[in-house]
């Protein structure tokens, strides 16, 4: 959270960002400010620790690593690529796709020709999940399975969770293209209201 708030005690002394954070410490390998050049890296770390088990023989190595990012970025041509190396490879890895309905200022329903993401990870050959994301709990339940698969060397997941950006993309976004029945849906089922 410091880094978050600009705090020089933040793990990039608060000059990282959302964008830009990193920390090898905690094995987080940065914030990318172009949609989807993160997933790229994920799966080269991913290979890394496939490698480290198969090839060196660490059979303590139980990393697996998770693939944040956005449903805007799954229209890009490097997710696509991801998805079949991973699978192909058999990696641990879990793509988890927040899909809050808006890339930036273009509806989800508008820029792609099937909104069900989950669907895109069997066209690959590995389970696709559908959870929702205003859900803690349920997931949890989902990555926790996920991350057991990666984990037993079953290969990759892809988990799309349907959650929904309350506010602009961005400070600079003044957030007038969606509709206020659709803001008030969601707020409605928002998390707290779930657990009341």
């Amino acid at each position: 959270m410091s880094e978050l708030f600009g705090k020089t005690t933040g793990c990039c002394r608060g000059q990282g960002g959302s964008m830009h954070i990193f920390s090898k410490e905690h094995n987080m390998l940065g914030g990318f400010a172009f949609i989807g050049e993160g997933i790229p890296i994920a799966v080269g770390a991913a290979f890394t620790s496939k490698y480290k088990r198969e090839v060196f023989e660490q059979a303590d190595c139980q990393d697996v690593t998770l693939a944040f990012f956005g449903d805007g970025t799954c229209n890009n041509g490097q997710f696509f690529e991801c998805l079949n190396m991973a699978q192909l490879w058999k990696l641990p890895i879990v793509f988890v796709v927040e899909n809050n309905l808006w890339a930036i200022g273009m509806s989800h329903l508008r820029a792609t020709s099937d909104p069900a993401i989950y669907k895109k990870g069997p066209a690959f050959g590995m389970p696709g999940l559908l959870v929702d994301g205003m859900d803690v709990l349920k997931v949890r339940e989902v990555a926790k399975e996920a991350i057991g698969r990666a984990r037993r060397g079953d290969g990759p997941s892809l988990i799309e969770c349907e959650t929904y950006r309350f506010r602009g993309h961005s400070v600079a976004d003044a957030d007038e293209l969606r509709s206020t029945g659709e803001h008030l849906k969601y707020t409605f089922h928002a998390l707290i209201h779930l657990y009341i």
